[in-house]
């Protein structure tokens, strides 16, 4: 496992013979599956993709916190 940061998002990455990209955001972060093999680069670009999407699950964790 890895804690990374892009921007204002702080995600872990976790490695493993997959073949495709996740993404998972719960109430302990975001957290990035990713292929054994796959680039740091790679991971950055998957995170920025999506930035918008895990913001808004971001507010929704926080919104079930309250």
């Amino acid at each position: 496992m890895t804690e990374t940061r892009y921007e204002n998002i702080e995600y872990t990455v976790i490695r493993s013979s997959r073949r495709t990209l996740a993404l998972e955001v719960n109430e302990r972060g975001v957290l990035v599956r990713a292929p054994r093999f796959s680039t740091k680069a790679s991971i950055e670009r998957f995170v920025q993709y999506n930035k918008g999407w895990i913001e808004k699950r971001l507010r929704k964790v926080e919104k079930r916190k309250a």
